[in-house]
């Protein structure tokens, strides 16, 4: 195996995605994270990595994980690949020289992710755990919401206060742990200024639920994330605005929307079924300690 850095995501991109196009739906997060860095190369203020696993008995792409730190390292094998891969991937971001990427963790398909922590525990002894076990889910055709009244708003920056107070919900209620008032500046900041990505709320009449979106893929966008305060739960709010922004995005001549549901969540894997989105497949993110 031989593993390829590359310097920016326009290179990693022309190398990678007719790999990943060839399940566009599992890999949107990784070609929606490469896009908007194509937009923006200092999007997320920190070099990339970026990088190929080759398989040079056959000359062929086996395997690709990128990572935007400080957050996960993200990987994708090729059909029959496995810990070959892995152990190369891993390898390369142990690599003493510069630059030095710190892995906090790992998120990808089930059998990847896993292989992942348990190569870096073998070779560097630092132990992980399961934090999130997702599933992805993919919408070609909304299913009309009835009953729920309101409308949809597009945010803006004069929303921003309201945008970062929710975010901060978000992360308690997504990752069950407190995101610092900086995170969560950085994440609205970031949305408000891409132009790939958009935040709206649910009105009745004033804001009761909230849906974004980001990440293009060739056909497809990614949706999330979406909220709904406590006090406002319970009332369709998050499927009807969920439906309406998935709705605006196929208009627009997007193919598909992609989302990721916590599984240890029933509300959320009850409402987008309903609205029309069906299951791809079930992803793992692994913290390590000390990463």
């Amino acid at each position: 195996m031989r593993v390829e850095r590359y310097p920016d995501a326009q290179s990693f991109l022309d190398r990678a995605l007719p790999f990943l196009m060839a399940s566009e739906a599992a890999n949107h997060l990784l070609i929606g994270i490469c896009s908007s860095l194509v937009s923006n190369p200092d999007l997320y203020g920190t070099q990339p990595y970026l990088a190929i696993c080759w398989d040079s008995r056959i000359d062929s792409l086996a395997g690709v994980a990128i990572m935007t730190p400080p957050h996960n390292v993200i990987v994708s094998l090729g059909e029959g690949q496995g810990s070959g891969v892995i152990g190369a991937l891993v390898d390369d971001l142990l690599d003493p020289g510069p630059p030095r990427f710190s892995v906090p963790g790992v998120l990808g398909a089930n059998l990847a992710s896993q292989a992942f922590a348990e190569s870096w525990q073998a070779k560097t002894g630092q132990a992980f755990r399961l934090t999130l076990a997702e599933r992805i889910y993919k919408l070609e055709q909304v299913r009309p919401v009835e009953g729920v009244s309101g409308r949809l708003r597009r945010a803006t920056v004069e929303d921003r206060d309201l945008l970062i107070h929710w975010m901060l919900g978000f992360g308690q209620d997504a990752f069950q742990a407190e995101q610092s008032l900086r995170q969560a500046e950085q994440t609205v900041d970031r949305r408000l200024n891409d132009p790939d990505s958009e935040f709206y709320f649910w009105l009745d009449p004033e804001p009761v639920s909230l849906v974004g979106y980001t990440g293009p893929t060739p056909n497809g966008m990614r949706v999330g994330p979406v909220y709904t305060p406590p006090e406002h739960r319970r009332h369709g709010y998050a499927a009807a605005c969920t439906a309406a922004v998935s709705r605006l995005l196929l208009d627009s001549g997007r193919a598909f929307c992609f989302l990721f549901t916590d599984l240890d969540n029933p509300t959320t894997n009850h409402i987008y079924p309903m609205v029309g989105y069906e299951p791809v497949v079930d992803f793992a993110e692994y913290k390590i300690a000390g990463g």
